[in-house]
């Protein structure tokens, strides 16, 4: 890391600044018991960076449709890359036009994960054409509905998705038994799927060549913009390719130790506006 903490956030004094990257869950949303919310301050300063010109990107795991209704209700219109960098859609009229960027899973790939998961009885999202389908088991369902307020389809079992190609998959259990079913996969997956562990109850499958970092070197090659120009911030694994391509990565301290250890700055947690602080000092 750069930088040595929150404290040292002066070093970034005069950075350019044309594209603002940000993760969702984590760094800029904070839960509030009826989801997860951009806290008043945060949702201002991102509009005051985009009033600007700066192109503010939400880059999140989470599927486009539910990243697309938080810019909605806080008037951002920029880019979006959703899950985890396996889509990236650009303002259109209207809201955002049809994907110029999708890398799916492999169909059998798919096929044999959601196997696994029915075989087991782990809760499942699958997520395909726009739409996210589960089964209704206790608990889960309520846990990533509650944080998310993702629209979910109820199904009974998968067998209808077989030869489908999801955007991803997203498998949620306890902590210690993702940890073991990451631990147990990790060899069958090693250049089938990039699989990552995004929350401790949150273990997910994408395309292995996708990531946030490489879908954001793409926009910004589509825009013009050069990394130097580009801060991006965030706060779990998901996050480090996007923070260290950027000319200035940041992490929030609450967030993974790999990913301060990445980046060039640490900033306080969204409870405490860390990022829209530093986005009021510095870039505004």
């Amino acid at each position: 890391m750069a930088g040595g903490g929150v404290e040292e956030l002066s070093n970034a004094a005069g950075v350019s600044c044309r594209l603002f990257a940000t993760d969702l869950d984590g760094t800029v949303l904070v839960e509030d018991g009826r989801g997860a919310r951009l806290t008043p301050r945060m949702a201002s300063a991102l509009k005051a960076l985009q009033a600007k010109g700066v192109a503010v990107v939400l880059a999140s795991g989470r599927m486009h449709e539910s990243i697309a209704f938080i810019a909605g209700q806080v008037g951002l219109n920029g880019p979006i890359i959703s899950y985890n960098g396996a889509m990236l859609r650009l303002p259109g009229e209207g809201g955002w036009g049809e994907p110029v960027f999708h890398q799916p899973l492999d169909a059998g790939l798919a096929s044999e994960l959601t196997a696994l998961a029915e075989e087991r009885g782990i809760a499942l999202n699958y997520f395909l054409d726009g739409r996210l389908f589960a089964r209704k088991l206790p608990v889960w369902w309520d846990v990533y509905e509650g944080r998310t307020s993702s629209p979910m389809v109820r199904v009974e079992n998968f067998r209808a998705f077989e030869g489908r190609s999801p955007t991803k998959l997203l498998m949620l259990d306890e902590p210690g038994k993702i940890s073991a079913l990451y631990r147990e996969l990790l060899p069958r997956m090693r250049g089938r799927a990039n699989m990552l562990i995004t929350s401790s109850e949150y273990l997910e499958f994408m395309h292995p060549d996708v990531n946030k970092g490489r879908c954001l070197e793409a926009l910004a090659a589509r825009l013009g913009v050069g990394r130097g120009e580009i801060v991006a911030a965030g706060d779990g694994t998901n996050d480090l390719e996007m923070v260290r391509f950027a000319g200035l990565g940041i992490a929030v301290s609450n967030g993974r130790d790999a990913l301060k250890e990445a980046a060039d700055l640490v900033v306080g947690p969204p409870q405490e506006d860390g990022l829209a602080r530093f986005i009021e000092e510095h870039l505004l």
